[in-house]
């Protein structure tokens, strides 16, 4: 052993195994620090998933209550199309009764200027009838006013 190529050898040799427990020991540190970031994707991943999952449940509430206005705005469209309707029937039964009312009040005041043209007819008749007695009357008796 005292040869000294043998020491060479060993000296060499033994600075390639520290070399190589260097080399191990980076490759350990290396596989944690990659076992590390798989966990943390792993975490990621979770994390996104669960958020995924709690989108697509806030997506479906907000489509179940899109679809509640959207069935209370029709409910309420249709309570005022309704309203709408009636009111429309009640102003035209208004109308219709004012213009009913019209006609009716026409009628009565050409039946009422009728009644009183006949009157004055009458009277003017009634005139000259009382004139033609009284003329008759003087005739006969004599007694003139």
């Amino acid at each position: 052993m005292d040869d000294p190529n043998m020491q060479t050898e060993l000296a060499l040799l033994n600075q390639e195994v520290a070399g190589l427990h260097r080399v191990v020991s980076e490759i350990g540190g290396k596989m944690d620090v990659v076992i590390q970031m798989q966990l943390q994707m792993q975490r990621l991943q979770d994390r996104s998933d669960r958020l995924d999952t709690e989108v697509r449940r806030s997506q479906e509430s907000n489509e179940r209550a899109i679809a509640s206005i959207r069935a209370d705005l029709d409910s309420a469209f249709q309570v005022a199309h309704g309203a709408r309707d009636l009111a429309t029937r009640w102003l035209n039964r208004c109308v219709g009764g004012f213009a009913v009312g019209a006609v009716l009040f026409g009628a009565l005041q050409w039946f009422v200027l009728r009644e009183i043209t006949d009157y004055k007819a009458a009277a003017g008749r009634a005139s000259e009838l009382e004139r033609q007695v009284q003329r008759l009357e003087c005739a006969v008796t004599g007694k003139c006013k």
